[in-house]
């Protein structure tokens, strides 16, 4: 953060300096620096780097608009280098004092707390119990699935930054995050279908389910003996789904114990390359970055040309705002209209005419901002809406804390308010009338990835492990982890994409979702297999690599087929009838079960069988 506000003084110095503040080069450097920063935003590792030096620019570069003395503006740019500075020295010094010493079992406590809550919830469902009871479970299973995945993964990275030992989780920890975080919410969506409890049928299979999970629970490790939860039972498809995702966190371990106890190969974040392969040559990535830059660009030429400096925070909101997809676009200006609003009008004008002509000391406005930022922190800490919380900061802050002294100003809160529509109404055009990317498009481009990046690692030969092998084995399990969290991100956001058939589009999304797990599954069984061999274990030989081979082609022609740039037509190479025998062991079977179920996945959705009645992520290998 410190860095990336030295390179934005820095810049807008330098522009200042070497143009003598011409307005016309303020204009060209706004196009310029936010083409720039959108490009980062899509192109590397580090998004909110773009996003930052963008915000902080445009902040900076739109003081100098003010008839006021140099000195007073580098003065306030140099105060905004120390304010984060100061900021960036208090988090490090708290997070010191206050943070975890182990986040390994806080990570192993996170599954064991989750685990625990499905166990008693689908034990009540299995138990003729008072509604009042399930409900009670069932809310708690809400309250941990509000939560999401982000919170386990931040340990997780922690984890992996320290390189701390990582013996107490499971070699596949981070698809395991992912799918208990979808898990988690089918389960808050079955548990107040109270309807369905008075089947018999249905209460035999949530029995079973509470059992497996206070296995998963009981287990540091996956249980050494698993079968699968067989769907041989009337239920619904929501059940059905559930069991599958069981499924996959409980999938069967080695008979000879291969699985068990391996320590998985994790990559420091400080190893991972900042700028993506190819990235910056997208088209996908340099109009993104384009439709940014014109946003930006027209907030700032109309208010100068209306000459109302106090709307400048239409520039920031497209920094602040804007994404890639148009329903992650409006879900975010939703979100900045409503904590601008919060913040603005009813914290901010409400501090101004209530509180301050009332507090005529420094221990009132530090107990007026401990609370606030007690409030803000609340909400931030969510999943669904902690996008809020910043932008009721961002709001509070500007409106209510101008200078040193107490603000007596109204015109403020309002001004900031009509910039932030103004922002809204340009973006809604160009994202969404001009240049729309529909969030359908984008998850079937990342599925693609995930199929790719699948294919890879399957195709990848044991016998010649070398440093690059190593190498490229980390990359591809990282990028695999980074798209299915991307994935979940833009299911949440596909709500906002008001086009035609927005139901379609939800089942659309939620089959992508579905498939893009079993492809991670599907890679996290080759990882497996990988680190087997690394590890010196004989089983090189146990996968027949024609049969890898096989299926990473296969994989590779259905993300021909997902990738709406492409598009082409997907042959299935393999034939399921032949992929078993007799003599086939653990490794080939888990590998060729998730292909399978991908395969089925991937097929449904290039059919448009939104549905899913017919779908089961259940592998066709472990059926009876």
């Amino acid at each position: 953060m410190i860095g990336t506000g030295v390179i934005a003084v820095g810049s807008e110095l330098a522009i200042v300096t070497l143009t003598n503040n011409d307005p016309i080069a303020r204009v060209l450097s706004i196009s310029i620096v936010t083409f720039l920063g959108g490009m980062i935003v899509g192109g590397t590792t580090k998004p909110n780097l773009g996003a930052s030096w963008g915000l902080l620019f445009c902040l900076l570069i739109a003081t100098w608009d003010r008839h006021v003395s140099e000195t007073i503006l580098v003065s306030n740019s140099l105060w905004l280098l120390a304010a984060l500075s100061l900021s960036v020295v208090c988090t490090v010094s708290v997070e010191y004092v206050f943070g975890s010493r182990t986040p390994v079992e806080d990570l192993r406590l996170q599954f064991v707390q989750r685990y625990r809550s499905l166990a008693t919830m689908y034990a009540a469902c299995s138990e003729d119990t008072t509604t009042a009871k399930r409900h009670e479970a069932a809310n708690k299973v809400s309250r941990l699935a509000v939560a999401g995945a982000s919170g386990m993964l931040d340990i997780y990275h922690v984890i992996v930054d320290r390189n701390l030992p990582t013996k107490a989780l499971p070699p596949d920890a981070q698809l395991r995050i992912m799918v208990l975080a979808r898990l988690m919410d089918d389960s808050a969506a079955f548990g107040f279908k109270d309807e369905l409890f008075s089947d018999p049928a249905v209460r035999v299979r949530c029995a079973r389910l509470a059992a497996k999970c206070a296995e998963l629970a009981a287990a540091s490790d996956v249980p050494s003996e698993h079968q699968a939860l067989k769907n041989d039972l009337p239920g619904t498809d929501l059940l059905s789904k559930i069991e599958d995702l069981v499924d996959v966190l409980a999938g069967a371990a080695d008979p000879e114990g291969g699985l068990k106890g391996q320590e998985p190969i994790i990559v420091p974040t400080n190893k991972i390359p900042l700028v993506i392969h190819g990235a910056m040559r997208k088209p996908e990535n340099v109009a993104f970055a384009l439709k940014i830059s014109l946003c930006a660009t027209i907030c700032y030429v109309f208010y100068h040309g209306v000459d109302w400096p106090g709307i400048s925070t239409s520039v920031t909101t497209v920094m602040v705002t804007g994404l890639s997809t148009t329903a992650a676009m409006k879900q975010r200006l939703s979100f900045r209209l409503l904590g601008s609003i919060t913040g603005g009008l009813l914290l901010g004008l409400g501090t101004i005419v209530f509180l301050f002509p009332l507090m005529d000391s420094i221990t009132s406005l530090a107990i007026l901002i401990g609370a606030v930022a007690f409030g803000i922190a609340w909400i931030s800490g969510g999943t669904r809406f902690a996008a809020i919380g910043p932008n009721i900061a961002f709001a509070f802050y500007f409106v209510a804390l101008v200078g040193s002294r107490a603000s007596t100003e109204l015109a403020p809160a309002r001004d900031r308010l009509f910039g932030i529509l103004l922002a809204i109404l340009v973006m809604w055009i160009v994202f969404d009338w001009i240049w729309p990317v529909r969030t359908i498009t984008v998850m079937q481009r990342v599925l693609a990835s995930v199929l790719n990046g699948t294919a890879e690692l399957v195709s990848m030969d044991p016998n010649r492990a070398s440093a690059i092998w190593m190498n490229q084995e980390e990359r591809l399990r990282r990028q695999i982890g980074s798209n299915l969290a991307i994935l979940r991100g833009l299911d949440e956001t596909v709500e906002y994409d008001l086009g035609a058939n927005p139901g379609d589009q939800a089942e659309t999304s939620d089959l992508i979702v579905q498939a893009s797990l079993s492809a991670a599954a599907l890679a996290w069984s080759q990882v497996l297999f990988l680190n087997d061999v690394e590890e010196g274990i004989e089983v090189a030989d146990r996968v027949r690599l024609g049969l890898r081979n096989a299926i990473a082609a296969d994989l590779a022609s259905m993300a021909s087929a997902i990738d709406p740039e492409r598009g082409q037509p997907a042959p299935f190479l393999v034939d399921t009838t032949t992929l078993l025998d007799d003599g086939s062991d653990e490794y080939e079977r888990a590998i060729v079960a998730r292909y399978i179920d991908t395969r089925n996945l991937v097929s449904a959705l290039l059919e448009g069988e939104t549905s899913r009645r017919g779908v089961s992520l259940r592998p066709t290998g472990q059926r009876p």
